[in-house]
Protein backbone atom coordinates (compact mmCIF):
# COMPACT_ATOMS: atom_id res chain seq x y z
CA UNK A 1 0.00 0.00 0.00
CA UNK A 2 2.88 2.68 0.87
CA UNK A 3 4.73 1.75 -2.28
CA UNK A 4 1.34 2.56 -4.49
CA UNK A 5 1.02 5.76 -2.20
CA UNK A 6 4.07 6.82 -3.38
CA UNK A 7 4.09 5.66 -7.19
CA UNK A 8 0.88 7.80 -7.51
CA UNK A 9 2.75 10.74 -5.49
CA UNK A 10 5.83 10.75 -7.54
CA UNK A 11 3.69 9.85 -11.03
CA UNK A 12 0.94 12.79 -10.92
CA UNK A 13 1.72 14.81 -8.09
CA UNK A 14 5.52 16.13 -9.25
CA UNK A 15 3.66 18.94 -10.90
CA UNK A 16 0.84 19.94 -8.33
CA UNK A 17 -2.42 19.69 -10.03
CA UNK A 18 -5.48 22.01 -9.99
CA UNK A 19 -7.85 20.97 -7.32
CA UNK A 20 -11.67 22.58 -7.88
CA UNK A 21 -12.67 20.08 -5.28
CA UNK A 22 -12.31 16.39 -3.54
CA UNK A 23 -14.93 15.17 -5.80
CA UNK A 24 -13.14 16.83 -9.11
CA UNK A 25 -9.25 15.60 -7.98
CA UNK A 26 -10.57 11.97 -7.20
CA UNK A 27 -12.02 11.68 -10.49
CA UNK A 28 -9.15 13.40 -12.29
CA UNK A 29 -7.25 10.47 -10.44
CA UNK A 30 -9.35 7.93 -11.19
CA UNK A 31 -9.09 9.03 -15.40
CA UNK A 32 -4.96 8.92 -14.95
CA UNK A 33 -4.78 5.92 -13.19
CA UNK A 34 -6.98 3.62 -15.73
CA UNK A 35 -4.60 5.59 -18.59
CA UNK A 36 -1.93 4.08 -16.35
CA UNK A 37 -3.22 0.30 -16.75
CA UNK A 38 -2.28 0.30 -20.71
CA UNK A 39 1.54 -0.16 -19.94
CA UNK A 40 3.10 -3.88 -19.39
CA UNK A 41 3.53 -5.05 -15.70
CA UNK A 42 7.14 -4.65 -15.15
CA UNK A 43 7.68 -8.38 -14.30
CA UNK A 44 5.05 -10.44 -16.17
CA UNK A 45 5.13 -7.92 -19.67
CA UNK A 46 1.27 -8.85 -19.66
CA UNK A 47 -0.67 -5.20 -19.31
CA UNK A 48 -1.96 -4.03 -16.11
CA UNK A 49 -5.12 -3.52 -17.33
CA UNK A 50 -5.55 -7.67 -18.49
CA UNK A 51 -4.28 -8.50 -14.83
CA UNK A 52 -7.55 -6.06 -13.28
CA UNK A 53 -9.77 -8.06 -15.48
CA UNK A 54 -8.30 -11.14 -14.41
CA UNK A 55 -8.14 -9.96 -10.36
CA UNK A 56 -12.01 -8.88 -10.51
CA UNK A 57 -13.65 -12.22 -11.32
CA UNK A 58 -12.15 -13.44 -7.40
CA UNK A 59 -13.62 -9.85 -5.86
CA UNK A 60 -16.02 -10.00 -3.33
CA UNK A 61 -19.40 -8.08 -3.23
CA UNK A 62 -18.57 -4.60 -1.07
CA UNK A 63 -21.20 -4.01 1.78
CA UNK A 64 -24.15 -2.44 0.91
CA UNK A 65 -24.02 0.45 4.25
CA UNK A 66 -20.51 2.09 4.02
CA UNK A 67 -18.44 2.08 6.89
CA UNK A 68 -17.95 5.03 9.12
CA UNK A 69 -14.92 6.21 10.12
CA UNK A 70 -14.25 8.38 12.84
CA UNK A 71 -12.88 9.51 16.00
CA UNK A 72 -14.44 10.66 18.83
CA UNK A 73 -13.55 13.30 21.64
CA UNK A 74 -14.88 16.13 24.40
CA UNK A 75 -14.72 19.91 24.24
CA UNK A 76 -15.51 22.58 27.16
CA UNK A 77 -17.50 25.64 25.13
CA UNK A 78 -15.67 29.13 26.37
CA UNK A 79 -16.85 31.97 27.54
CA UNK A 80 -17.74 33.35 24.43
CA UNK A 81 -20.27 30.05 23.29
CA UNK A 82 -17.36 29.05 21.11
CA UNK A 83 -15.37 25.44 20.35
CA UNK A 84 -12.30 25.32 18.47
CA UNK A 85 -12.19 22.40 15.87
CA UNK A 86 -8.64 22.01 13.65
CA UNK A 87 -7.67 25.44 14.99
CA UNK A 88 -10.84 27.34 14.05
CA UNK A 89 -13.42 28.90 16.40
CA UNK A 90 -17.29 27.87 15.63
CA UNK A 91 -19.97 29.40 17.65
CA UNK A 92 -22.44 26.28 19.68
CA UNK A 93 -25.71 28.88 20.41
CA UNK A 94 -27.89 25.46 21.50
CA UNK A 95 -24.80 25.35 24.23
CA UNK A 96 -24.37 27.16 27.72
CA UNK A 97 -20.53 28.43 28.87
CA UNK A 98 -18.25 25.84 30.36
CA UNK A 99 -20.57 22.98 28.93
CA UNK A 100 -18.61 19.99 27.78
CA UNK A 101 -19.71 18.41 24.08
CA UNK A 102 -18.61 15.48 22.63
CA UNK A 103 -17.61 15.87 19.02
CA UNK A 104 -17.64 13.35 16.29
CA UNK A 105 -14.90 13.73 14.08
CA UNK A 106 -15.11 12.51 10.70
CA UNK A 107 -12.66 13.03 7.37
CA UNK A 108 -15.02 15.84 5.72
CA UNK A 109 -17.59 17.05 8.91
CA UNK A 110 -17.64 17.16 12.60
CA UNK A 111 -21.19 16.99 14.93
CA UNK A 112 -21.24 17.88 18.22
CA UNK A 113 -23.70 16.31 20.78
CA UNK A 114 -24.75 16.67 24.37
CA UNK A 115 -24.47 14.51 27.20
CA UNK A 116 -27.49 13.02 26.37
CA UNK A 117 -27.00 12.86 22.87
CA UNK A 118 -28.62 15.43 21.31
CA UNK A 119 -26.80 16.77 18.04
CA UNK A 120 -26.56 20.99 18.75
CA UNK A 121 -24.33 21.19 15.17
CA UNK A 122 -22.95 19.93 12.18
CA UNK A 123 -20.73 21.39 9.78
CA UNK A 124 -17.86 20.70 7.28
CA UNK A 125 -14.36 20.73 8.75
CA UNK A 126 -12.25 24.11 7.92
CA UNK A 127 -9.88 22.68 5.73
CA UNK A 128 -12.72 21.70 3.12
CA UNK A 129 -12.69 25.29 2.44
CA UNK A 130 -16.15 25.37 2.09
CA UNK A 131 -18.56 28.37 2.35
CA UNK A 132 -20.27 28.65 6.03
CA UNK A 133 -23.78 31.20 6.16
CA UNK A 134 -23.60 33.29 9.18
CA UNK A 135 -26.18 32.44 11.66
CA UNK A 136 -26.96 36.32 11.67
CA UNK A 137 -30.43 35.63 13.87
CA UNK A 138 -29.03 34.07 16.56
CA UNK A 139 -26.11 36.28 16.77
CA UNK A 140 -27.95 39.29 16.93
CA UNK A 141 -30.05 37.52 19.88
CA UNK A 142 -26.48 37.10 21.85
CA UNK A 143 -25.91 40.71 21.12
CA UNK A 144 -29.09 42.01 21.87
CA UNK A 145 -28.31 39.76 25.94
CA UNK A 146 -25.07 41.26 25.61
CA UNK A 147 -24.70 44.87 23.79
CA UNK A 148 -21.39 45.89 24.91
CA UNK A 149 -19.74 42.62 23.22
CA UNK A 150 -20.81 44.05 19.84
CA UNK A 151 -17.86 45.87 19.30
CA UNK A 152 -15.77 42.89 20.02
CA UNK A 153 -17.35 40.09 18.74
CA UNK A 154 -15.79 37.98 15.64
CA UNK A 155 -18.81 38.65 13.72
CA UNK A 156 -18.56 42.24 13.91
CA UNK A 157 -16.20 42.82 10.65
CA UNK A 158 -18.23 40.88 8.70
CA UNK A 159 -21.32 43.63 8.71
CA UNK A 160 -21.19 45.78 6.24
CA UNK A 161 -19.48 49.30 7.11
CA UNK A 162 -22.74 51.39 7.56
CA UNK A 163 -24.00 48.67 9.70
CA UNK A 164 -21.37 48.93 11.75
CA UNK A 165 -21.46 51.98 12.24
CA UNK A 166 -25.50 52.58 13.25
CA UNK A 167 -24.92 49.52 15.84
CA UNK A 168 -22.53 51.40 17.66
CA UNK A 169 -22.49 55.50 16.61
CA UNK A 170 -24.80 55.61 20.52
CA UNK A 171 -23.95 52.61 22.74
CA UNK A 172 -26.82 53.56 24.88
CA UNK A 173 -29.48 52.78 21.91
CA UNK A 174 -27.51 49.70 20.78
CA UNK A 175 -29.62 46.68 22.27
CA UNK A 176 -32.53 48.45 20.81
CA UNK A 177 -30.46 49.00 17.29
CA UNK A 178 -30.08 45.14 17.60
CA UNK A 179 -33.06 44.12 18.22
CA UNK A 180 -34.75 46.36 14.68
CA UNK A 181 -31.96 45.04 13.21
CA UNK A 182 -32.91 41.74 13.30
CA UNK A 183 -36.56 42.67 12.71
CA UNK A 184 -35.54 43.97 9.53
CA UNK A 185 -33.82 40.85 8.43
CA UNK A 186 -36.79 39.16 8.64
CA UNK A 187 -37.95 40.96 5.23
CA UNK A 188 -34.53 42.77 3.75
CA UNK A 189 -30.64 41.79 3.56
CA UNK A 190 -28.34 43.79 5.51
CA UNK A 191 -27.04 45.30 2.11
CA UNK A 192 -30.25 47.17 1.60
CA UNK A 193 -30.39 48.56 5.25
CA UNK A 194 -26.45 49.72 4.69
CA UNK A 195 -28.09 51.05 1.15
CA UNK A 196 -30.95 52.74 3.12
CA UNK A 197 -28.53 54.14 5.18
CA UNK A 198 -26.55 55.75 2.71
CA UNK A 199 -27.84 59.67 4.13
CA UNK A 200 -25.73 60.72 7.08
CA UNK A 201 -28.99 61.99 8.48
CA UNK A 202 -30.39 58.63 8.51
CA UNK A 203 -27.91 57.16 11.31
CA UNK A 204 -30.28 58.79 13.99
CA UNK A 205 -33.16 57.22 12.59
CA UNK A 206 -35.16 54.45 14.78
CA UNK A 207 -34.59 51.10 13.24
CA UNK A 208 -38.71 50.97 12.45
CA UNK A 209 -37.82 54.21 10.43
CA UNK A 210 -35.29 52.72 8.55
CA UNK A 211 -37.84 50.56 7.73
CA UNK A 212 -40.28 52.72 6.41
CA UNK A 213 -37.71 53.69 4.26
CA UNK A 214 -36.76 50.59 2.92
CA UNK A 215 -40.21 50.18 1.96
CA UNK A 216 -40.73 53.20 0.63
CA UNK A 217 -37.70 52.56 -2.17
CA UNK A 218 -39.09 49.24 -2.44
CA UNK A 219 -42.19 50.63 -3.68
CA UNK A 220 -40.95 53.41 -5.88
CA UNK A 221 -39.42 51.16 -8.35
CA UNK A 222 -42.05 49.00 -9.79
CA UNK A 223 -41.50 46.97 -12.65
CA UNK A 224 -41.13 47.77 -16.29
CA UNK A 225 -44.95 47.38 -17.81
CA UNK A 226 -44.87 45.68 -20.80
CA UNK A 227 -47.22 47.46 -23.53
CA UNK A 228 -47.67 47.75 -27.29
CA UNK A 229 -49.18 51.02 -27.50
CA UNK A 230 -46.23 52.98 -28.02
CA UNK A 231 -44.81 53.69 -31.37
CA UNK A 232 -41.65 52.04 -32.12
CA UNK A 233 -40.47 55.12 -33.59
CA UNK A 234 -40.48 56.64 -30.22
CA UNK A 235 -39.27 53.39 -28.10
CA UNK A 236 -35.88 54.92 -26.20
CA UNK A 237 -36.24 57.90 -28.08
CA UNK A 238 -33.76 60.90 -27.08
CA UNK A 239 -35.05 64.61 -27.28
CA UNK A 240 -32.57 66.59 -29.24
CA UNK A 241 -32.40 70.01 -26.42
CA UNK A 242 -30.86 72.01 -29.32
CA UNK A 243 -33.86 72.27 -31.54
CA UNK A 244 -35.96 73.99 -28.25
CA UNK A 245 -32.83 76.30 -28.01
CA UNK A 246 -33.38 77.05 -32.32
CA UNK A 247 -37.21 77.66 -31.54
CA UNK A 248 -36.57 79.69 -28.37
CA UNK A 249 -34.13 81.98 -28.73
CA UNK A 250 -32.86 82.13 -32.74
CA UNK A 251 -30.25 84.42 -32.48
CA UNK A 252 -27.87 81.85 -30.07
CA UNK A 253 -28.36 79.80 -33.49
CA UNK A 254 -27.52 82.94 -36.07
CA UNK A 255 -31.25 83.56 -36.62
CA UNK A 256 -33.11 86.79 -36.92
CA UNK A 257 -33.40 88.67 -33.42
Amino acid sequence: MEKKVGYTRNNLFTTAPIMESFPQLADWMKEEMEKDRKRPHYEKGVLIEELWMEDKKHLKALPLTDLSIFSVKSTKVNKYGEIEVDGEKFVIHKAKMKQTLVIKMEWDQFTCFMNDGEMVYQEARPYMNTTRAIPWNDILIDWEKKPRSVRYSRFFKYLPERVQTYLTIRSEETRSRVKGIKKLLEKHTLNDIHMALERKERFERAPHELGFILEAREASYPEKLNEIHTPEILLNYETDLNIYDKRLCPSLEGGAS
